[in-house]
């Protein structure tokens, strides 16, 4: 993961700079300089162009030495750092390393005696380059091989070798093989370092190439313990995995020094996520190699450094240990401290000059499970936050799922026919998926308002369109078709138009429905869905918004996926636990241990919302406020808005026990 060579670079220049201030003194001239920085230097990547960059940019970093130097090799490897050449044995206990490349459809077996060093394997592949190049049978291949010293033991292995890629060559694909061979071994014959700086790759699990994931299956499943979840929660949380949280514990068990430390560019997601970054914060290598101990995190997801990348950009520095390690972890969060994008082309100290950094600490947001997401929070709002993180006394849910085709669901009503019937037409254009625009007429039976992510705000949610949701709420499935050709044949035969599309559809948890029930099943569909009373929030932004909805001209209103809700069946108690996510200290305890498109229905597991007690005179107060908020909210009374919240906030602080010092703390963080 070493790209294009800018950490390279920078270590060589370092070096560069201390031999210059050094020259008198260290006691070896430039041709040692040279010897011990490509020694000491070293880089991987899989990607050929990003190699290419890399080993022009490394030279022309040692460009004043360049005079100093004999032949040498440039330290900068085309190959994979994580799926490394394999040792293998055949049924005749005849010792190889396995390598799996393309354009080959088997691995390679490469004999177990020219393997041994970086020195043998790079003279073996020179060989065989020159005896392809010359068109030398395999006997001839195998004498010159002894005859430059070089051991054959396992002779039927070399000649298999030899065979393969004399196949290329007769193809007219030959050039490049054997030193492709030659790079893919790098890290086998790597000495431990004591540092370790990059960028891996930050791609999820579900985007791998599949023959490349399932080889990567023993490394994250048994090897390091990657994948913690189980069943259905890992069919639906392991898309969600990152490479790059497979690289920081491979590079820091096969590579690293005990007491070495790793740098690494990577995605934010996995110090906050719950399932996909639960097996990366265990922090534990394999039996007897020891521990991965967090150093420091630097957060810039608030602004992103990389031109076209959309990824929460982090920083992670950990050192290698004997011992598993104590949190806290030092947090540094980079905020924007001006107006628009802040270029990725100006320098750190310009940067460092236009962000606001926040030294925060890092602790598991459940002290029970220290895999749980990282609680992160400046130390001034965690006396606060640390009374509110608990069990709530609700359960909350994800609204409807289509399973990717919006547009086949999702309506616009266009007009109410005399018998009831609607005129609709669906929403083609929105999700991922497109689908054909068609109008027409179906029964109201199963329309309802859809409440959007982007419909709600804080105190206030409109509908802004309608959903066709045909699912029994005590069977999970589609009502059956045989039901909907005899009462509901406008709507059925509305949706057997897109049963193609919705056949098709990927998710693996609407495929479950599908298989015991009718194909335009969805997913997230329970009694809890028809609730008259919900607490909504959407699941993106750096702050939990809740709002309560009700009816809306007497139909049901239901939630997309990007919705979360509490179901509840009477007024008072939605506004109270409305009022109480609202509150500031909810919101600081939400931010604190969730990224900006993570607020899902996990809110109500961490933070300890009471059961609502209409005897209790704070609560029914509470419920009021809320009311209140969402009146003046609909007339756009911004004043009252804060004043009501204020009165929120201190009473919720009496709910958690939170003293008036506390409550100060977090107005401060929060800037009230």
């Amino acid at each position: 993961a070493c790209g294009s060579g800018t950490f390279l670079v920078m270590a060589i220049k370092r070096v560069m700079k201390w031999y210059n201030d050094n020259i008198h003194t260290c006691g070896f001239g430039k041709k040692e300089l040279v010897k011990k920085i490509t020694k000491n230097i070293i880089g991987f990547d899989l990607n050929p162009l990003a190699v290419l960059a890399s080993r022009a940019n490394y030279i022309i970093a040692i460009r004043e030495l360049l005079r100093a130097m004999g032949g040498f090799e440039i330290p900068v490897y085309l190959c994979d750092s994580v799926v490394t050449p394999t040792q293998r044995e055949d049924l005749f206990k005849k010792q190889f390393l396995e390598l799996k490349i393309a354009p080959f459809e088997t691995p390679l077996r490469i004999p177990r005696e020219v393997a041994e060093s970086r020195q043998i394997l790079g003279k073996y592949a020179d060989i065989m380059d020159s005896c392809i190049s010359g068109e030398y049978s395999a006997d001839e291949f195998i004498e010159r091989l002894k005859n430059r010293g070089i051991e054959v033991v396992n002779e039927g292995l070399h000649v298999e070798l030899y065979n393969k890629l004399m196949g290329l060559a007769n193809e007219g694909k030959n050039g490049v093989w054997a030193r492709v061979i030659k790079n893919a071994f790098a890290p086998v014959f790597v000495e431990k370092v004591d540092f370790i700086a990059g960028n891996p790759p930050w791609i999820n699990w579900e985007s791998l190439p599949e023959e490349y994931r399932n080889s990567l299956i023993p490394l994250y499943e048994h090897h390091y313990g990657l994948f913690p979840i189980k069943g259905q929660q890992r069919r639906l949380g392991s898309s969600k995995i990152d490479l790059s949280s497979l690289f920081v514990y491979v590079c820091a068990d096969e590579y690293l020094k005990k007491g070495g430390k790793l740098g690494f560019v990577i995605t934010q997601s996995l110090f906050k996520t719950k399932g996909a970054g639960q097996g990366f914060r265990r922090w534990k290598l394999p039996e007897g190699k020891g521990y991965i101990k967090p150093l420091r995190v630097t957060d810039m997801s608030d602004f992103q450094p990389f031109e076209g990348a959309t990824n929460r950009t982090a920083v992670f520095v950990c050192k290698k240990s004997t011992r598993p390690f104590k949190y806290p972890v030092p947090y540094i969060v980079w905020k924007k401290a001006v107006r628009g994008k802040i270029s990725p082309e100006l320098m750190l100290d310009e940067v460092k000059r236009r962000v606001k950094r926040i030294r925060m600490d890092a602790i598991p947001v459940d002290p029970e499970n220290p895999t749980s997401p990282w609680l992160t929070a400046p130390k001034k709002a965690l006396p606060a936050i640390l009374k509110v993180i608990g069990k709530s006394d609700y359960e909350a849910h994800a609204g409807v799922y289509t399973g990717g085709v919006n547009g086949v669901y999702w309506i616009e009503v266009l007009k109410e026919l005399p018998n009831g019937d609607l005129i609709i037409r669906n929403l083609a254009n929105v999700g991922k998926k497109k689908v054909k625009q068609v109008e027409a007429v179906i029964e109201p039976d199963f329309v309802y308002p859809l409440l959007r992510g982007r419909d709600v705000q804080r105190w206030r949610a409109k509908p802004s369109c309608h959903i066709i949701m045909v699912n029994r709420t005590d069977k999970l499935a589609g009502y059956p078709e045989r039901e909907m050709k005899i009462k509901y044949p406008k709507t059925y035969a509305y949706l057997k138009r897109f049963e193609d599309v919705l056949r098709r559809r990927a998710s693996s948890s609407v495929r479950a429905l599908m298989d015991r029930g009718p194909f335009y099943s969805m997913f997230a569909v329970g009694e809890y869905t028809m609730a008259e009373w919900k607490v909504v929030w959407a699941d993106m932004g750096d702050y939990v918004a809740p709002a309560v909805v009700s009816k809306e001209r007497s139909n049901l209103v239901l939630p997309e996926h990007h919705v979360m809700f509490v179901s509840l069946d009477n007024p008072q108690e939605a506004h109270f636990i409305c009022a109480v996510l609202s509150s500031s200290i909810s919101m600081i305890t939400s931010w604190a241990y969730t990224t900006s498109y993570g607020k899902s229905a996990h809110l109500v597991e961490n933070i300890s919302i009471p059961r609502f007690d209409p005897s209790n005179k704070i609560h029914l107060r509470l419920s009021e406020l809320s009311r209140l908020c969402h009146e003046a909210a609909e007339a756009g009374d911004e004043d009252s808005i804060k004043r009501y919240e204020r009165e929120i906030d201190i009473l919720a602080a009496k709910i958690w026990g939170i003293t008036d010092e506390e409550l100060a703390g977090v107005w401060e963080v929060m800037g009230n």
